[in-house]
């Protein structure tokens, strides 16, 4: 007795290499990968069977550490003086002499201090807490008046790894609602002090100094005061400690899920569209309106964009008989 299967069978083979490039840390993130599959048919017996094998290894693959701005103690000294003759109906010669220097130094407050630091993961324990939260800032500088873009906020997840036997992947923290994240207030002191000093020595004698002394302060932190759409962002602590609630859900890189709440990208994030925080008012009273703003775009903002539903993982398995 013999059987003979009409057989038919795929296999495909993919490789993959990918590097990065940083402004800050220059190439990094190398990446290789390579991956097999193969699909045979059984035409007689209408039986399937399918078989896959990937992997992948990453080099260097390092973020910043979050850091948070100390304070600064800034003292500049401007000194001018000068020294001459005093004769009646001559000349008054003189001579001047111009210095100044400037200094500065980590605030005494600042140079030993503790500071608690928050992960991606525990963002919403920071509240009005000091400490460093979880992300860092791309391309930062200094802001003018003529800055037209700011820096590009990156949230600094954790990514795990899970590698054994039959089973490998890499997954990642996802918060469920969209939050705030910034520096705390940090105030630098400055004092600017100039002298000056002017003596005529002759027939006549005149003389006299000034002392000038100056005190600035200059502070950095969140917007607070006419802020009006920053309380949708905060995150309520009692809200988190509620049991039917997930502050945060873990998915596997490339994995299948169904997201149940797809009306949050569609109507509160409105899809793909560029949009903004609508801010009003002069420059020295401007404040944000709840609402949503862009190109033929003004939607408000009137709720938490925040999730509520769990996220599903889910696998097909198919066969013919």
């Amino acid at each position: 007795m013999s059987r003979h299967l009409d057989k038919a069978s795929n296999t495909s083979l993919g490789s993959s290499l990918s590097l990065g490039l940083s402004s800050r840390k220059g190439i990094e993130n190398l990446n290789l990968s390579a991956s097999v599959n193969r699909f045979d048919e059984f035409k007689s017996n209408k039986y399937y069977s399918s078989f896959g094998k990937s992997g992948s290894i990453s080099f260097n693959n390092i973020s910043f550490t979050p850091s948070k701005r100390v304070k600064y103690k800034n003292t500049s000294l401007t000194f001018s003086g000068s020294i001459g003759g005093e004769i009646f109906g001559a000349a008054e010669p003189q001579v001047q002499i111009t210095g100044y220097g400037s200094y500065q130094a980590i605030h005494s407050s600042h140079r030993e201090k503790k500071e608690k630091a928050f992960g991606y993961e525990n963002t919403q324990y920071k509240g009005e807490q000091e400490g460093v939260l979880d992300f860092n800032r791309e391309k930062e500088s200094i802001i003018s008046q003529r800055t037209t873009t700011l820096p590009q906020t990156v949230y600094t997840y954790d990514t795990y790894s899970i590698d054994g036997q039959g089973i490998g992947g890499m997954f990642r923290p996802f918060r469920s609602q969209v939050s705030n994240v910034y520096n705390d207030v940090v105030q630098d002191d400055s004092e600017s002090y100039t002298y000056g000093a002017e003596v005529g020595i002759g027939n006549a004698v005149h003389g006299g100094f000034s002392i000038n002394n100056t005190s600035t302060i200059s502070r950095t932190g969140r917007w607070n005061n006419n802020n009006n759409i920053l309380p949708l962002f905060n995150e309520n602590p009692e809200a988190i400690n509620a049991l039917d609630y997930e502050p945060i859900t873990f998915k596997l890189v490339g994995g299948l899920t169904v997201d149940p709440e797809q009306s949050i990208y569609n109507t509160q994030l409105l899809k793909d569209k560029a949009i903004r925080t609508a801010i009003a008012g002069g420059s020295k009273n401007g404040y944000t309106k709840r609402a949503f703003e862009g190109t033929n775009i003004n939607a408000p903002v009137n709720n938490s964009i925040k999730k509520t539903k769990k996220i599903y993982s889910f696998s097909i398995n198919t066969k013919s008989n």
